[in-house]
């Protein structure tokens, strides 16, 4: 489970869950947005807030999005 599709389900806040993680909106933004991964600390928090449901591996790209433009395309 994506932490995005956590925070939908449990109908958290972002400002909420990245005051409780200990990070910014700014980062908590980016890694939604899957422009950076979470840290060591950071992840390790994520983790045990979300009572392992979100996991190091979901912030790992899915075969789809690994493909190229030009390739998912064909």
């Amino acid at each position: 489970m994506t932490l995005n599709e956590f925070m939908t389900l449990h109908k958290i806040e972002p400002g909420d869950f990245a005051k409780r993680a200990g990070v910014t909106r700014e980062a908590l933004r980016l890694w939604l947005a899957r422009q950076r991964t979470p840290r060591q600390k950071a992840m390790a928090r994520i983790v045990e807030m979300t009572d392992g449901a979100v996991t190091p591996n979901d912030f790992l790209p899915t075969a789809a999005q690994r493909l190229e433009p030009t390739e998912a395309a064909e």
